[in-house]
């Protein structure tokens, strides 16, 4: 009886410290502006960043592993570079050889997070087509997924803009005959004065 009793408790001590283990350590997906604000539109042109944060809240652990995959209508340039922080922001690498990119994503190999440690993989891109873009994070910790994220954006078109300039040079020459037909106006009038003082003088 007590053999089986300690085998019981030894096995919900695992199942809990587990699930301490997996609720501790989560994952956050967002974009970021310029200014680093949340947001969830851009206009074609834009620069922006995604950010995928892993915070681990609890005991260490090991083989952290992000999976992340995007569904888009658009296209993007300049996303390319990746820069990973293992200290929450204060240092950073760029393109480190722990992201391993595929066609529809990419793995980022995190590897060892210590109680309290967060961990950020940033990368930059600029929309050139509008549309939509809607990327999926997953988080692993020793091949057992317990978190996982969601994030979307919408890519509008950039607004066009009628220049000032064009129309003040419009206004300027549809100003000017009127300036001269006043002139002529003026020195006909002026004419015929002179003209009649004149022949009266005379």
């Amino acid at each position: 009886m007590k053999k089986g009793l300690k085998g019981v408790m030894f096995l919900f001590s695992a199942l809990l410290i587990c699930g301490t283990v997996s609720a501790a350590a989560n994952i956050d997906l967002y974009y970021t502006d310029t200014h680093n604000h949340p947001v969830d539109e851009v206009q074609v042109g834009e620069t922006i960043a995604s950010n995928i944060v892993v915070q681990n809240d609890g005991n260490s652990v090991t083989n952290v592993v992000v999976e992340q995959s995007y569904h888009n209508n658009n296209q993007w340039i300049n996303d390319d570079n990746y820069y990973t922080s293992l200290d929450g922001g204060n240092t950073w690498a760029q393109n480190p050889s722990s992201v391993t990119t595929r066609s529809d994503g990419f793995t980022w190999q995190v590897g060892s997070l210590l109680a309290q440690q967060k961990a950020i993989l940033r990368w930059p891109g600029t929309p050139v087509t509008p549309g939509y873009e809607v990327m999926n994070v997953q988080l692993y910790l020793d091949q057992l997924m317990v978190d996982s994220d969601t994030a979307n954006i919408t890519i509008t078109s950039a607004p066009i803009t009628v220049g000032t300039a064009a129309k003040t040079v419009g206004m300027q020459e549809t100003g000017s005959p009127l300036n001269y037909l006043f002139l002529a106006l003026a020195l006909i009038f002026g004419g015929l004065i002179f003209s009649k003082i004149w022949i009266n003088i005379f």
